[in-house]
C-alpha cells in the first residue's frame, strides 16, 4: 500500500517493514552469469547503478524486473527510452 514517499518516511514502523531494493530474473539467466538467488548484484543503465538483492522468479528469460519506487534504488535512473537495456553483475 505504501512506497517510499512521505508518510513511510515519517513513520519509523513503516520504514522498518520496508524490503531492501530487490531485482528478480529467471533462474536460469541467474545461473548463466555464475550468481545465486539472494546475491548482492550491481544493476547498470544509462550511465547510472544501484545494488539490489537478486531474487529467482518466474519471469521470462532474458527479462529483468525491477521494482519502481524502491528506497535506495532510483530505477527510473537506469533507463533513457522504451526499450532499456540494464547490465546485472555480482557486487
Amino acid at each position: 500500500i505504501y512506497d517510499d514517499g512521505a508518510m513511510v518516511s515519517k513513520t519509523a514502523v513503516l520504514r522498518g517493514l520496508a524490503k531492501r531494493p530487490f531485482v528478480e530474473m529467471n533462474l536460469a539467466d541467474i545461473e548463466e552469469l555464475g550468481l545465486r538467488s539472494g546475491d548482492e548484484v550491481v544493476i547498470r543503465g544509462n550511465g547510472n547503478e544501484g545494488r539490489a538483492r537478486l531474487v529467482a522468479s518466474d519471469i521470462a528469460r532474458g527479462a529483468v524486473f525491477v521494482p519502481y519506487a524502491q528506497p535506495g534504488l532510483a530505477v527510473n535512473s537506469l533507463m533513457s527510452n522504451v526499450n532499456p537495456t540494464v547490465e546485472v553483475k555480482s557486487a
